[in-house]
C-alpha cells in the first residue's frame, strides 16, 4: 500500500463502508470504459482502474483493522487489568475467547503464564509474538526480562555453580602439593 487509498478514492478517512463502496463503483465504472480507449487515454485509464482496484481493498482493509483495532484494544486493556488485579483465571478467559491471535494476543498470554511463575511457556508465547511483529521492542524487551527471570530462578543453575565450586577446588587441591587436607592429617 503505497498511496493513500482514500485519496485515491476521494473519501475521507472516516468514512463508512457504503461511502467507500459508492465512490469505488463510481470510479471503477468511470476508468472501466475508458481503459479501452487508444493512446495515452486508454493507458492512463488502465493504470487508474488497476490503482482504484487495489485502493478499494486496501481501505476496506484499512476499515476493517481499525474495527478490530478499537475492539481488540478494549479486550486486551480488560485482560491487562484483570492480570493486573491477580484474576488470572478471569484474564484467561477473555485471551480464550479472542478469535483474533496475532501478536498483542501471545503477548497477553506470556503475561499471564509469567504471573504463574511458568517462565518457560511464557518465553515460548513471547517469541511467537516476536515471529509475528519481528520489530516490536516492548514484546523483545519482555522476553529479555522473562529470559532473566528464569535463569534466576532455575535450581539447577545453583546446584551447577556448586558443582562448579567443587571441581575448582578439587582441581586446586590437586595442583597444588601443599594443600594438606585429609591426607596429611591421616599420615601425621
Amino acid at each position: 500500500m503505497q498511496d493513500n487509498p482514500f485519496v485515491i478514492l476521494g473519501v475521507s478517512e472516516n468514512s463508512s463502508k457504503e461511502e467507500i463502496k459508492a465512490a469505488y463503483e463510481k470510479l471503477h465504472k468511470k476508468y472501466a470504459e475508458d481503459r479501452f480507449k487508444e493512446g495515452e487515454v486508454g493507458a492512463e485509464a488502465a493504470r487508474m482502474y488497476t490503482k482504484v482496484e487495489i485502493a478499494y481493498q486496501d481501505a476496506l482493509d484499512l476499515l476493517e483493522n481499525k474495527s478490530t483495532a478499537e475492539t481488540f484494544g478494549n479486550d486486551y486493556e480488560a485482560v491487562r487489568a484483570a492480570i493486573k488485579s491477580g484474576k488470572l483465571s478471569e484474564a484467561q478467559s477473555k485471551l480464550d475467547n479472542m478469535t483474533n491471535r496475532g501478536g498483542e494476543w501471545h503477548y497477553w498470554q506470556a503475561a499471564i503464564y509469567f504471573k504463574k511463575n511458568w517462565y518457560e511457556e511464557s518465553r515460548t508465547q513471547l517469541k511467537i509474538a516476536l515471529e509475528l511483529e519481528p520489530n516490536n521492542t516492548k514484546y523483545k524487551e519482555t522476553l529479555d526480562k522473562v529470559e532473566k527471570e528464569q535463569n534466576a530462578n532455575n535450581p539447577f543453575n545453583s546446584q551447577q555453580k556448586q558443582q562448579q565450586e567443587f571441581n575448582r577446588t578439587y582441581s586446586q587441591q590437586q595442583a597444588s602439593p601443599n594443600v594438606g587436607g585429609c591426607c596429611d592429617c591421616c599420615s601425621t
